[in-house]
């Protein structure tokens, strides 16, 4: 049986995905393109099939859980992470659970994957060189250590730029060229004292608008 997968097509989509978690997640080195571009054709001495390996299965739209519930009901172990994505809904803030990697996940390949394709939600499976393509253990391994047991992908926790007491400058908005000292982080925004109406004032500048002075 043909899987019914473009590689070219594949591989573009994998590029467009990255930029959009790169952006979403800010870390660096661990995007569905880089762990795509890792993976290597895997054969069964004389040819006969796939070593066991971690293969990328496609998915329809939308339809990550339903095909991660029906390949795992065939037997094969699978790995499917995710991500909380907050949103604004009816103007109040809200967390929802999607795929880290939309439209595909990981599932454990012994000698027999043919029977992946026929479950439902089930696209295809990435190919390379018209080979079944497998990430390498280390590459799956960093992903697995970056989600929890539910298969959340945690972000890295990112040391702050500027030490509390810190002098700093605004270098955008209503506030900018003015002078404060760094108070700490509230969300997405730094906490800086400026002088203001004769005083100290704790206000609240958007993250990445402060340089040191």
């Amino acid at each position: 049986m043909v899987c019914r997968v473009v590689e070219s097509l594949a591989l573009l989509r994998l590029r467009q995905l990255s930029v959009v978690l790169l952006q979403r997640t800010q870390t660096c080195g661990m995007d569905l393109a880089v762990i795509y571009i890792s993976a290597y054709p895997q054969r069964l001495p004389g040819g006969s099939g796939v070593l066991p390996g971690w293969a990328i299965a496609v998915t329809e739209p939308r339809a990550e859980a339903k095909a991660v519930s029906n390949v795992t009901k065939l037997g094969y172990q699978t790995f499917y992470p995710k991500i909380i994505i907050r949103v604004r809904r009816h103007g109040q803030r809200t967390q929802i659970v999607r795929a880290l990697f939309p439209g595909y996940f990981f599932t454990w390949i012994e000698s027999c994957w043919t029977g992946i394709l026929g479950a439902q939600g089930i696209a295809g499976l990435l190919m390379r060189n018209n080979e079944i393509a497998t990430v390498r253990e280390t590459t799956m391994q960093e992903l697995k250590d970056r989600c929890n047991a539910n298969g959340i992908y945690l972000d890295p926790v990112k040391p702050p730029q500027f030490q509390i007491g810190q002098r700093v400058k605004v270098s955008a908005g209503v506030l900018a060229d003015k002078i404060g000292i760094f108070d700490g982080t509230a969300g997405q925004h730094d906490a800086v004292l400026i002088d203001l109406l004769g005083g100290p004032t704790r206000v609240l500048v958007k993250e990445g608008t402060l340089v040191a002075v």
